[in-house]
C-alpha cells in the first residue's frame, strides 16, 4: 500500500513538473512558426544544392527552386501570428499552485472512478475460525457434502491439524463414486505428516492404490519405496526407485533417489578376514 502511494504520488508531481516548467522559463507559449518556416527553408535549399553537385538538375532549375521556396517562406512569415511572451515581472506562484491543486483533484478524481481503492486499504484478515464452524455446521446437517469437506479438509491441512485432515479426506475417499488419484495422495500425504514422516499401513495401502491407477507418480513411487524399504523389502524398494529414475525429475529430487539407491545397491566389503 505505502509502496503505491509513493509511485503515484512521484508520477503526480512528475506530471505537475512537466506542465508547470514552461511557466517559469517564459518564452513564447505557442512557439516560433517564423523561425520554423526558415529551418524548413533552409533545408530545402541544402537539399537543392546536394541535387545540383550530384548532376540531378541544372542550376537553372535550383534557381527556380530556391525562388519558389523563397516565397513560399514570405508568405509563411507574414501569415505568422505574433507570438505571446510569458509575463516576467514575477514568479508565477499562484498559477503554479492553482495547477498543482488541479492535478492532484483530477488524479484523486480519476483513480475514484476507474481505479479500486480497497489497493490503499489493508485487506481485512478472513475469519478462519468462523468459517470452519460454518463448514462443520453444514458437514452436520449434510455430511455427503464432499466439496465443503474437501475445503475443510484444505484448511486443516494449512493450519497443520493432519489427523483432521487424513479424517475428512478418508470419508472422501470412501464415499467417491470413483476413485481419485488427487485425494488418495491427498490422504496419504496427510497420515505421513501427521506421523513425522513415517509411511505407516494406511499411506502405503493409498501409496498402492495410487500407483494401481497410474504407475509413473513419482509421489506414489517414492513413498511405497520408503514403506517397502521399512518392512525389510530391498527388492521392492529398488524397483520402485529405478522405475522412478526413468521418469522426468527435479535434479535435486533425481540425486536423492540416486544417492538412495546407491545405497542399497552397492556391495559393502564383508567384516573380518578368511580363516
Amino acid at each position: 500500500m505505502m509502496t503505491f502511494a509513493a509511485i503515484a504520488g512521484a508520477m503526480v508531481l512528475l506530471s505537475v513538473a512537466i506542465v508547470v516548467w514552461p511557466l517559469w522559463r517564459g518564452g513564447s507559449t505557442h512557439g516560433s512558426r517564423r523561425e520554423a518556416s526558415i529551418a524548413v527553408y533552409e533545408q530545402h535549399t541544402a537539399v537543392v544544392e546536394r541535387e545540383v553537385a550530384a548532376g540531378q538538375i541544372s542550376r537553372a532549375q535550383a534557381d527556380q527552386h530556391r525562388e519558389e521556396l523563397g516565397a513560399r517562406l514570405l508568405q509563411d512569415v507574414e501569415q505568422a501570428p505574433p507570438t505571446i511572451t510569458a509575463a516576467r515581472r514575477g514568479k508565477p506562484w499562484l498559477l503554479s499552485a492553482g495547477v498543482a491543486v488541479v492535478a492532484v483533484v483530477l488524479a484523486v478524481g480519476m483513480y475514484d472512478l476507474v481505479g479500486d481503492t480497497r489497493g490503499l486499504v489493508a485487506p481485512d484478515r478472513p475469519d478462519v475460525a468462523g468459517l470452519v464452524s460454518d463448514m462443520k455446521a453444514r458437514l452436520a446437517t449434510s455430511p455427503d457434502d464432499l466439496r465443503t469437506r474437501a475445503l475443510l479438509a484444505q484448511v486443516q491441512m494449512a493450519q497443520h491439524q493432519y489427523g483432521p485432515a487424513a479424517k475428512s479426506l478418508a470419508y472422501i475417499n470412501a464415499n467417491m463414486d470413483e476413485p481419485d488419484v488427487s485425494f488418495l495422495l491427498a490422504e496419504a500425504r496427510a497420515r505421513v505428516l501427521g506421523n513425522d514422516g513415517d509411511v505407516n499401513a494406511r499411506a502405503e495401502k493409498l501409496y498402492q492404490h495410487v500407483l494401481a491407477l497410474d504407475s509413473d507418480n513419482t509421489e506414489a513411487l517414492w513413498f511405497a519405496g520408503l514403506a517397502a524399504l521399512d518392512k525389510g523389502e530391498q527388492q521392492v524398494a529398488i524397483k520402485h526407485w529405478r522405475h522412478l529414475l526413468r521418469l522426468d525429475l527435479p535434479k535435486d529430487f533425481r540425486a536423492q533417489v540416486q544417492r538412495r539407491l546407491t545405497e542399497l545397491t552397492e556391495v559393502k566389503p564383508k567384516l573380518g578376514g578368511a580363516r
